[in-house]
């Protein structure tokens, strides 16, 4: 199996725009064994309902001398929660309470189920104010409501974040004292939105990566998120090493392939088309979202119908929740075409888990939302992506060789 592991990089990479890295010196560096999840089992139709689920009013939301500073990288793995969703640890709060997370680049809020939830989900750890003692009440209120009705809202508060090695003070962190049924088999303790700051729900909102900027803590607003067998990679070389040292390690070409986002404070990037299997493009200018928290891809129904068309998938209507059936030995490539750069995924990385009437399922969906289409982990698995929040945003692929 694979897991989800998210890095914050604190500098630009080494590589050349569409050139392949120089091999780098060999250097020390620890590779960290990870705890195998025994609870692993793809399910495709959970994260089919977790992407109907998720998508709706958060996209709507309200918006709201380098030499001198040590250089810090956080490694985080997350926990894998049958591959419909990807947790990380993080620590709030005197003395640190833990909680695992959601990172999500689809969203901007930091937010976490509160001890003062009465109808809160039993299962999940609660944030304890009472027991912070650098915890300040600051008393905004805040909600958000979903595609399928769900709902999470409550107060904001003030309280340190750790994350990994670095430890941000003064963040703005918003407890929920109300969440609906819908949240009952939710894993997540909440939610590490890891958005611009416009698309906060409370307006004035500094994101935890801001922050960190702010407090010296990184030198440039830049993450990357990859899936490592086995291992997580530590340096205390430059981040620049770091991030080409992973490259090389887990066998990627260079970085590759930038793109910077079309709407602002938002990872959105354009997808100018679809390769086609007789070697033409159809053309989509798609503007699309990159999406960590979502674990498949959902595109409208004319284009999720293309895609399908080209792999001999069906949509599946024993169903109907804007799934498609396919061969569960799907070799047949799809390739996306973005900033001119193709992008390939392979056959298998395009097939889910078994359904019950045969075959299994696709991943990727129709859109729960007309005008929204992501790119979620079954299309990040594939690729190292570092999203630079820079002046000058911008998304970076570099193709993950299996």
């Amino acid at each position: 199996m694979t897991h989800l592991f998210f890095g914050l990089l604190w500098a630009s990479t080494a590589c050349t725009l569409l050139l392949q890295a120089k091999p780098i010196e060999n250097t020390a560096f620890h590779r960290v064994p990870l705890i195998h999840n025994a609870y692993y089992k793809k399910n495709t139709t959970m994260a089919i309902a977790r992407a109907q689920a998720k998508h709706g009013a958060r996209f709507d939301a309200p918006t709201g001398p380098d030499g001198m500073h040590k250089r810090q990288e956080a490694l985080v793995p997350l926990r894998d929660f049958f591959d419909f969703e990807y947790l990380g640890q993080i620590k709030v709060g005197t003395p640190a309470q833990s909680f695992y997370l959601q990172f999500d680049t689809g969203s901007s809020d930091l937010w976490l189920s509160s001890t003062d939830c009465k109808k809160c989900k039993e299962h999940v750890r609660k944030f304890d104010a009472s027991r912070s003692s650098t915890y300040k009440h600051e008393g905004k209120d805040w909600g958000i409501m979903y595609l399928d009705r769900s709902q999470a809202s409550g107060t904001t508060g003030i309280d340190n974040v750790q994350v990994d090695n670095l430890i941000v003070h003064n963040q703005r962190i918003e407890l929920a004292i109300k969440e609906t049924e819908q949240f009952d088999t939710d894993p997540a303790d909440g939610i590490l939105g890891l958005g611009f700051s416009r698309r906060a729900t409370v307006p004035g909102t500094h994101t935890l990566l801001e922050n960190m900027l702010a407090q010296n803590l990184i030198t440039k607003p830049i993450f990357g998120v990859t899936w490592i067998a086995s291992m997580v990679l530590l340096s205390p070389r430059p981040s620049t090493q770091l991030l080409v040292r992973v490259l090389e390690t887990i066998g990627q070409t260079c970085f590759s392939h930038f793109f910077p986002p079309i709407f602002p404070g938002h990872w959105q990037i354009m997808v100018d088309g679809l390769k086609l299997n007789d070697g033409s493009m159809h053309r989509l200018d798609l503007p699309t979202v990159v999406d960590t928290g979502t674990s498949i891809m959902l595109f409208d129904q004319e284009l999720a119908d293309l895609v399908a068309a080209q792999l001999g998938a069906e949509y599946d209507a024993a169903f109907n929740d804007g799934g498609y059936a396919i061969d569960c030995n799907n070799q047949q490539p799809l390739t996306f075409v973005i900033g001119g750069v193709p992008l390939e995924l392979s056959g298998q990385a395009l097939v889910g888990s078994e359904r019950i009437f045969g075959k299994c399922y696709a991943n990727f969906a129709v859109s729960p939302k007309a005008g929204i289409s992501l790119l979620g982990d079954s299309f990040l698995k594939n690729f190292y992506t570092v999203f630079d929040q820079g002046d000058k945003p911008e998304v970076r692929f570099a193709k993950l060789k299996r």
